[in-house]
């Protein structure tokens, strides 16, 4: 694994073996690795995950209490999150290559 992985240690595993982004895992690694977030779309809404510089795909989503993805309903509530409780202010918004600015 390289530098920019490492975070990835980090994280629990769940029963299935799967890395999981809590939150408390998410505002730890937000102030080590601040780069490479991003806001996708899921469901009916959008959700917040941290990229691995492994292939466009490896995603790993900050997760509830249910080790379900957080979900928000609008992009702009997303962001938000992303400026207020991880302090990151840019991320990719998945799918696209439009850049979100969340300064």
């Amino acid at each position: 694994m390289d530098t920019a992985n490492v975070w990835l240690n980090e994280l629990p595993v769940n029963s299935c073996g799967r890395h999981m982004l809590t939150l408390d895992k998410a505002r730890h690694i937000a102030l080590v690795s601040p780069t490479m977030w991003c806001v996708g779309p899921y469901r009916m809404g959008y959700a917040i995950g941290k990229q691995t510089a492994y292939p466009e795909w490896d995603v790993y989503y900050v997760v509830n209490e249910n080790n379900e993805p957080l979900c928000f309903d609008a992009l702009d509530a997303a962001v938000e999150f992303l400026r207020f409780q991880l302090h990151i202010h840019q991320a990719i918004l998945s799918l696209t290559p439009e850049l979100i600015d969340a300064a």
